[in-house]
């Protein structure tokens, strides 16, 4: 089947398998609740979706090159993935769950953590507080550069388990949420106007209470241009940061930049994130499940790392 042969690897079909079942869920929910949904702003990620997508196709059926196959088909996948995921996590809004911020609040106190006194602190280290934001921004770059290289270097099982990994990941995170909703704690800690100039949290207090806002009442229409990440626990950005550490181990070039930036993602997600401190732990329990089971599954889907018979295996026939 054609399909069969675009989505040649188990990551691949099962990145294709989540964007249509999430569609679906999504189509259900906006017919019976007429969810405001402004489907014109996902114009330019349907356009960016296109062009990976057909790109990869194009070299994936004519046998040219499997990398820069590989490469766009799974930039493509995980765009459109990422914005379905986040579609169906704003319909999940208002969420009138069990909230988890008080919880997560008591464990804070009780390690003697505030954040509003870190980002105080931050506040008289500038340039600290600056790299630190650098650092927090640049998960999506490193996944980027993870799949160049993976796909450049022909680690196809590695490939695999990384895209399974974040599937089952954030599935598991936005469906927990649903159940526990939890928000920034910069929604409730208020600090200083000259703390916030300095620091400029990535998620300060302006978010904290527009998050506050949709997570009460939900929004007045939902479109990518104006969507913002509202789960706090878990972290998903603590997922990602395990999620790029490990899967660039082995690349070399990669291995230790990686693990140096993702360390240092730590403070960051404390500091510009605006996390509880059990919002960490929360991302490393979530990963390490999403990990355990992306590689049964890609491993029972028959992914092989057998550099040969993958690319025969996608040849097209003569």
């Amino acid at each position: 089947m054609k399909l069969t042969r675009l989505f040649a690897r188990p990551g691949e079909r099962i990145l294709a398998m989540a964007i249509l079942c999430v569609s679906l869920v999504i189509a259900t929910i906006t017919s019976v609740r007429h969810a405001p949904i402004d489907w014109s702003g996902y114009a330019l990620q349907a356009a960016l979706v296109l062009v990976a997508g057909l790109v990869g196709a194009a070299y994936r059926f004519s046998g040219r090159d499997e990398r820069l196959a590989s490469a766009a088909l799974s930039t493509a996948l995980l765009l459109q993935f990422t914005s379905v995921l986040a579609t169906y996590n704003y319909l999940l809004l208002p969420n009138s769950g069990f909230s988890l911020d008080p919880w997560l609040a008591r464990s804070d106190a009780l390690i003697g953590y505030r954040w509003s006194d870190w980002v105080e602190w931050s506040a008289g280290w500038p340039h600290l507080a600056r790299l630190l934001g650098w650092i927090y921004a640049s998960t999506l770059a490193q996944i980027a550069m993870l799949i160049l290289a993976l796909a450049g270097l022909r680690l196809w099982t590695v490939l695999d388990r990384m895209q399974v990994t974040l599937v089952f990941a954030a599935i598991a995170t936005v469906v927990f949420w649903g159940a526990f909703p939890s928000i920034s704690i910069s929604a409730f800690q208020p600090i200083s106007a000259e703390a916030a100039r300095i620091v400029a949290p990535m998620v300060g207090p302006d978010v904290g209470s527009m998050l506050l806002h949709l997570l009460r009442y939900g929004p007045d229409r939902i479109s990518p241009n104006e969507m913002t990440g509202v789960i706090g626990f878990p972290s998903f950005h603590t997922v990602l940061a395990l999620l790029c550490t490990r899967f660039a181990w082995p690349v070399r070039a990669l291995r230790y930049p990686f693990l140096a930036i993702n360390l240092a993602m730590v403070p960051a997600i404390l500091l510009h994130g605006s996390h509880y401190v059990l919002d960490l732990f929360g991302g490393v329990l979530f990963f390490v499940a999403a990990n355990a089971a992306a590689r049964r599954t890609v491993a029972a889907l028959g992914a092989t790392s057998d550099t040969t018979r993958v690319e025969t295996a996608l040849a097209p026939s003569l």
